[in-house]
């Protein structure tokens, strides 16, 4: 795994019950803006790499995080395996 992959996993935390679902998350104390910058780097390293995102949810709040929740989806093909990287937030 390299440092833009860790730099982007740093982002995300698996949410809810179901697979491939994430949330892209800040501090909650950190400006509202940054969430969208956040967010937007995320998707293009997901686009990057031959996955699709999709936001699901307007802010949220868990925790000491706030953040979008997001579909996350990776074909099983492809140079990298992107599953099993993903898998390490698990």
């Amino acid at each position: 795994m390299n440092n833009v992959d860790k730099k982007s996993l740093e982002h995300l935390m698996p949410i809810g019950e179901f697979a491939d679902t994430y949330l892209c998350f800040i501090s909650k104390h950190n400006k509202e803006e940054y969430m969208y910058s956040v967010f937007d780097k995320v998707a293009a390293w997901v686009e990057r790499n031959g996955g699709k995102i999709k936001r699901t949810s307007d802010k949220k709040i868990v925790g000491d995080r706030k953040g979008f929740e997001c579909k996350i989806v990776f074909p099983t093909y492809g140079k990298r395996n992107m599953k099993e990287i993903m898998a390490t937030l698990y």
